[in-house]
């Protein structure tokens, strides 16, 4: 079988802070990530077409100091997950703010040789 995604995803387990259009931060958790979105778990459902901040950290290349990533994202998928009794919510990556994007691709860059080199 095929991979039908344009970027690999890798199984990546870290808090993600979203911004309701509430102004209201709430904090989730990921399920996997690639360069194109991050795949998240959450109580409540959203409509494909929304937009939200997101923001989460990754380590820098020593692995010692952290960088929080802020980008504008949009909901591309919503699955009930029976397993978790939650949401998972994919998100297509939108926009970054700054040299995230930079900082992001390095890390998932690291990540994705480790994960293909098992």
């Amino acid at each position: 079988m095929s991979e039908r995604r344009r970027y690999p995803r890798i199984k990546d387990r870290r808090k993600v802070w979203l911004t309701l259009s509430s102004g209201q931060r709430v904090c989730v958790w990921s399920h996997d990530i690639s360069l194109g979105g991050i795949q998240v778990l959450f109580a409540s459902s959203a409509d494909v077409g929304d937009r939200f901040p997101l923001e989460f950290s990754v380590s820098d290349v020593s692995g010692e100091r952290m960088h929080a990533i802020r980008c504008l994202a949009e909901v591309a998928h919503v699955i009930f997950d029976s397993r978790s009794s939650q949401f998972r919510i994919g998100f297509r990556f939108v926009e970054f703010n700054g040299e995230d994007a930079a900082l992001f691709r390095d890390y998932l860059d690291r990540r994705v040789r480790v994960h293909y080199q098992r």
